[in-house]
């Protein structure tokens, strides 16, 4: 018969017959040996007797298995005495063929199976020991060879992943090989949007409940505001401790150290606290030293983790954004109308990921059809929410009334109750009657489109009638005026990103280039758009856009 003895970890001294073929290992209930560790796979590893021989399986875990400290990659045969580790639990394999030939179940944890915990630690795995300390662990060349590979694994550890809910408790496993007397220990970290410390791992060398003690607590307070180490090594005669002497007393504690957790910031982002009931080995300074240079490692760990994370959450929201601009311009028309005797031209460029300048074309009824650009105060997402409802808005409001005066009146009172803050649109409505070759204009506080009619010289379109943003006061009457559009003619509007568009000398490039430039083109509306956009482009000289950039432009 076979028989799995748990040496050290959860559940150490149980010991377990093996009389099935396969015996399953997990954390698993179902399993048939359960081992309940968070470091242990659901389904970690089979056991398998074939013909009288014993094979170990790996079953894909997370953290692997081991048999005398090589990892298991594929069916590997074990023996008798052979070691087991599934992470940090070391079970031993026995084999009782004469009847009653085992082993007393802690024999074999002796000085071998502690180096054999270094070099497991070496290998970037921690391996704890419930091994009552001596006087030998503290003293002695083994010892120092002990902790010496502790914290080199401690250093492999803190430099092998981002996550640090794996590696913290992994490197207070190595502080309980460094400082063999601790009997309790935790690290504490700070957590976004959390007041209080969190704990990320609390370690009981005995097996209690995971608890941080008052006096830890007090302590770990202290550390955090003065940004400095504490160590006292004497508890219960110690004056800065005067106030928690009843629960040392009540939690027999003679010696105890907390470090912070320090980062290139220089700020606490948590604690290491360590303490002992250990009254012939208490901490001293060298063991504070020690602690402190852990946690210099740790908080660098930390920030390294934080800013990763920081990274990929611009990532994300990168990536959002890009997501959130692709919906926005699908707002936006995917193509010009064909409207015989009429050509069209439109040209949009954001400023950022999202942005608030808006233009349509709206089909009516009755054949007219409706051009609006507006431009939404501000920038960013807000601004961009708002330009997607416009799209909507203004084609209601269209729809729904009987004059292009009354659409723009009717979506002034709409906005002026959604509107939050200073928040206003401007706004320019064309409605083009394509059988009387006439457009009726509204202009909501936008800058004057320009026109050249019918071969005559550019002129601003009704720069009396400029009315008032829409969302600046309730009431506003709006007034439409009507322009007749002969053979040869031309309109242009525009966004206030190609009148503001800045050089690298911060010149801007003005409302009075505008009309130049569409001055000396035909009047065409597409080549007085190309014409603008590229002039912009050239003025700029690759100056970073400041605003987002709209062009709007048909003609007969």
């Amino acid at each position: 018969m076979a028989i799995l003895r748990i040496l050290s970890g959860v559940g150490a001294g149980q010991k377990f017959d093996i009389t099935q073929q396969e015996t399953l290992l997990g954390r698993d209930d179902f399993c048939d040996i359960t081992l309940p560790a968070r470091t242990v796979s659901r389904q970690h590893a089979r056991l398998i007797k074939d013909a009288g021989s014993y094979f170990i399986e790996d079953l894909q875990s997370v953290n692997g298995t081991r048999v005398n400290n090589h990892r298991v990659d594929h069916r590997t045969p074990v023996e008798d005495q052979d070691c087991i580790g599934i992470h940090d639990i070391i079970l031993r394999f026995e084999l009782d063929n004469d009847g009653d030939r085992t082993v007393p179940a802690m024999a074999a944890v002796s000085d071998t199976a502690v180096m054999d915990s270094a070099v497991a630690k070496l290998k970037g795995k921690v391996v704890a020991t419930t091994e009552p300390q001596t006087d030998d662990a503290f003293t002695g060349r083994d010892s120092s060879l002990v902790k010496l590979r502790a914290v080199i694994a401690l250093t492999k550890n803190l430099g092998s992943s981002l996550e640090l809910d794996t590696v913290l408790p992994e490197i207070l496993e190595c502080l309980f090989e460094i400082f063999p007397q601790a009997d309790r220990g935790y690290i504490l970290q700070s957590v976004a949007g959390k007041v209080n410390l969190q704990p990320i791992a609390i370690k009981h060398r005995r097996g209690e409940s995971d608890t941080i003690s008052s006096l830890g607590g007090q302590i770990v307070a202290r550390v955090m505001q003065e940004s400095t180490a504490f160590l006292s090594s004497d508890p219960r005669n110690d004056d800065r401790l005067q106030e928690a002497n009843e629960s040392v007393l009540e939690e027999d504690l003679r010696s105890v150290m907390c470090a912070p957790l320090i980062g290139p910031s220089q700020k606490p982002l948590g604690v290491i606290h360590v303490e002992t009931s250990d009254p012939q080995h208490p901490f001293e300074q060298q063991d504070l030293d020690m602690l402190i240079s852990v946690g210099n490692l740790a908080g660098r760990a930390a920030e390294a983790a934080q800013m990763h994370e920081a990274i990929l959450a611009l990532d994300r929201q990168k990536r959002e954004l890009e997501m959130a601009r692709d919906v926005q311009l699908h707002f936006l028309p995917s193509q010009r109308p064909d409207l015989p005797g009429y050509k069209f031209y439109d040209y949009y460029k954001a400023a950022d990921q999202m942005a608030g300048d808006y233009y349509d074309y709206i089909p009516l009824p009755d054949g007219r059809l409706g051009l609006a650009l507006g431009d939404v105060s501000g920038k960013g997402i807000s601004a961009a929410l708002l330009m997607a409802r416009l799209c909507s808005d203004v084609r209601y409001c269209l729809l729904a009334t009987q004059t292009p005066a009354e659409a723009i009146g009717r979506l002034n009172r709409h906005l002026r109750q959604q509107l939050v803050g200073d928040r206003f649109v401007t706004l320019v409505l064309f409605v083009l009657d394509p059988q009387k070759h006439k457009v009726c204009i509204v202009n909501a506080g936008h800058m004057p489109p320009l026109a050249r009619l019918a071969g005559e010289a550019v002129e601003e379109l009704g720069g009396d009638e400029v009315c008032l943003p829409l969302g600046v006061e309730k009431d506003t009457e709006y007034t439409q005026f009507e322009v007749q559009l002969a053979e040869g003619s031309a309109i242009v509007a525009y966004s206030d990103g190609i009148s503001e568009a800045m050089d690298p000398a911060g010149r801007l490039y003005g409302s009075q280039r505008v009309r130049e430039v569409v001055a000396r083109t035909k009047p065409d509306p597409v080549f007085a758009g190309q014409a603008l956009v590229a002039d912009v482009k050239s003025f700029v000289q690759g100056h970073p856009q400041s605003d987002d950039i709209c062009i709007l432009g048909f003609g007969r």
